[in-house]
């Protein structure tokens, strides 16, 4: 009987011809995956935008309704205030 050889199977050149076909394939795979969460986290962000946008939106209303609660000298007769404030320029 005749011993078995305890080399790898395959030969160098089926090897190189595996790893021709095995590098761009990964490359290809790990550059697709890049840009869909490239993609996904473009998308995230501009519905983050949105939502910010639609919430100020909504708070517009209740701001101008708290301005109508005021009376409207209170926000135009500043001419006292102005006057009481020191001059810290010259000082």
């Amino acid at each position: 009987m005749r011993p078995t050889r305890l080399t790898p199977r395959g030969t160098e050149q089926q090897r190189i011809i595996v790893a021709i076909i095995l590098v761009p394939v990964l490359f290809i795979v790990v550059t697709y995956n890049s840009l869909v969460s490239l993609r996904n986290y473009i998308r995230e962000s501009w519905s983050n935008i949105d939502t910010e946008l639609k919430r100020r939106y909504e708070l517009i209303p209740n701001l101008v309704a708290g301005l109508f609660g005021f009376p409207p000298e209170g926000f135009f007769d500043v001419q006292p205030a102005v006057r009481e404030v020191p001059d810290v320029g010259n000082s």
